[in-house]
């Protein structure tokens, strides 16, 4: 009799163990899989956001710095010292949004190569191609810059004012397609955060219910034997 209890108890411990063992394995199986998505998050999308973000920052000091390089110009101020310290941070600025853009660009194609994804490639792809169409307008804007350098030396006021009348042209067109690429960002990034967020509230939900089922089928166990 004191062999049968003992065997029983045994029986329970084993089977309590092989369940929570079970229960464990399958934790850990759905939290590895939320891990590995919000380093997505972290990895691609937050950088390719902010990285717009960025350079939308540095576009628009770019175009401060343009605007007061053509004022100072235009006002005959003679200051040849203040003008090259506002085309040098016209140049840096300029330099700046692209690099930011080329990391954005970088990132998104990352996670469209990623076989693991949160099934946004479509939208992802059509970020990318407003990304690469904002890039692709820096050689024009560089043989502005340059005609406008050179108008400058010659001290071609009205060559000045046709070239900047150009480029506050080109500006708005830009900067919409930039808001435009980064607001579509934010809803994507937005939407795999969401999706990270539901990962997690089922992992919790599916660890009380394996908790729970464990427990019933101990007791059940128990009575059985």
């Amino acid at each position: 009799m004191r062999h049968s209890i003992g065997l029983k108890i045994f029986s329970i411990a084993v089977i309590l163990l092989l369940i929570m063992a079970g229960v464990s394995f399958m934790t850990y199986r759905l939290a590895s899989d939320v891990a590995k998505h919000l380093r997505l998050v972290e990895m691609n999308y937050v950088p390719a956001f902010g990285a717009i973000a960025e350079a939308d920052a540095h576009s628009l000091e770019a175009a401060i710095h343009l605007r007061r390089l053509i004022v100072d110009f235009l006002s005959n101020s003679g200051d040849d010292a203040r003008r090259a310290q506002l085309r040098d941070r016209l140049s840096r600025a300029t330099s700046n949004w692209i690099e930011k853009l080329q990391i954005a660009h970088e990132r998104i194609e990352a996670q469209i190569d990623d076989p693991l994804n949160f099934d946004d490639d479509v939208a992802l792809a059509r970020i990318d191609d407003k990304v690469e169409a904002l890039i692709a307008t820096k050689p024009e804007r560089d043989r502005l810059l340059a005609r406008l350098d050179d108008a400058i030396a010659k001290n071609d006021k009205a060559k000045v004012s046709e070239i900047a009348a150009i480029l506050d042209d080109l500006r708005d067109p830009f900067q919409g397609r930039l808001d435009a690429a980064r607001a579509d960002l934010l809803k994507v990034l937005n939407a795999a955060t969401g999706n990270v967020g539901a990962r997690q509230h089922r992992v919790a939900l599916i660890d009380l219910g394996l908790m729970v089922a464990a427990g019933v089928l101990g007791l059940l166990w128990a009575a059985v034997i």
